[in-house]
């Protein structure tokens, strides 16, 4: 009986140590369950917190980016107004205007009279004559005045305003008034911030930049009835300075007058992007001048032409064209685009509405 009771409470002992163990195993299961799910949930935080950390380094760096592009002038290599894309579009556009000119041979009749009265205009000096022509200066003679006929129309077309082909003047117009404000804003708030000091200069470099990759294309009618059409100012102008140098040139091969003809349009296109657009997107601003004639002239900077050609401008006895940078520490080593070939009258230069050809009337040939 002993012996059974012995092993009766060692048998209890067994079994409340069994439930003992089972209710610990069942809590520290649970529990473990808990802290494993707890750690998954700690892992998750962290891995969210990773992914944020790193949109947040990404934002940091893309405003890090977007202000030292609004407070740099710098144009990338690959902008096409980076100093040397923009120099080898002079080139081209000094070929262009070669081109357009052409070299007054072969199969080329020079109006002699009229040559004459276009040196006499540059007060040149040189006697020209249906025996001996001297088309090199002609030749030089009639570039200048093509760059000076395509100068005076833009000049007045960028006084007008109020109608759909005048836009680009009226945001040269505002950006120029815009920058004055801001320069204006700069100067008279009390405040010291690069973003500020900068903005007038990075809102030039824009506007010019979107207008010298746009500016004068095809006009886009939004009423969806009217089709695309040339701007009027490219349409009048090249038709203008056509019938100009058919005074002067003669073509008689039809398919190569044709092919002349059809230069015009992009020449102006041209000149007014480089000249009046992106020589302003440079900072400092580039800017052009006239050589006086036997004024000394850097080749090392300049792309030199013949001899020939050289000696004819020399003989024009007025100035000679150049670019040069807006300052010390511009970028732009812009000198010159064979400018030897351009010359330059003493006289005045006047753009009044009496010599212009409204862009409001229709040409008709």
């Amino acid at each position: 009986m002993v012996a059974w009771l012995h092993e009766y409470e060692k048998n209890s002992k067994y079994k409340k140590l069994e439930q003992q163990f089972d209710q610990n195993k069942k809590y520290f299961e649970s529990r473990c369950n808990e802290l494993e799910q707890k750690l998954k949930d700690e892992r998750s935080q962290i891995r969210s917190l990773e992914k944020r950390n790193g949109e947040l380094e990404k934002e940091a760096s893309n405003y890090q980016s977007a202000l030292g592009v609004a407070t740099s002038f710098n144009l990338s290599d690959d902008d096409q107004n980076h100093s040397v894309r923009l120099n080898q579009d002079i080139l081209s556009l000094h070929d262009t205007l070669e081109n357009y000119v052409t070299n007054l041979k072969p199969n080329i009749d020079v109006n002699i009279k009229e040559a004459k009265k276009i040196l006499h205009k540059y007060k040149c000096q040189t006697e020209i004559s249906e025996k001996k022509p001297n088309k090199p200066v002609i030749k030089a003679a009639l570039q200048r005045h093509v760059l000076e006929v395509i100068f005076e129309q833009a000049d007045f077309y960028f006084t007008r305003s109020n109608k759909e082909h005048y836009l680009e003047s009226e945001i040269v117009s505002k950006t120029v008034e815009l920058t004055d404000l801001m320069e204006n804003f700069y100067n008279n708030r009390l405040g010291d911030d690069r973003v500020t000091r900068h903005t007038p200069i990075k809102l030039r470099q824009q506007v010019y930049s979107a207008l010298g990759t746009r500016g004068f294309n095809d006009i886009v009618y939004s009423n969806g009835i009217s089709k695309n059409s040339k701007h009027n100012f490219i349409h009048i102008i090249s038709k203008k300075i056509n019938k100009m140098m058919n005074k002067f040139r003669v073509i008689k091969d039809v398919e190569k007058r044709r092919y002349v003809n059809s230069l015009a349009e992009d020449l102006i296109r041209d000149v007014v992007r480089i000249f009046y657009f992106r020589l302003k997107i440079q900072e400092p601003m580039a800017q052009y001048r006239w050589y006086e004639n036997n004024e000394k002239i850097n080749k090392s900077t300049m792309k030199s032409v013949s001899e020939k050609i050289f000696n004819a401008t020399k003989s024009l006895g007025n100035k000679v064209k150049r670019f040069y940078s807006g300052g010390e520490n511009s970028n732009l080593s812009i000198d010159s685009v064979n400018t030897y070939e351009y010359v330059d009258s003493d006289a005045e230069m006047t753009n009044n509405e009496d010599n212009y050809e409204d862009l409001d009337m229709t040409d008709q040939e």
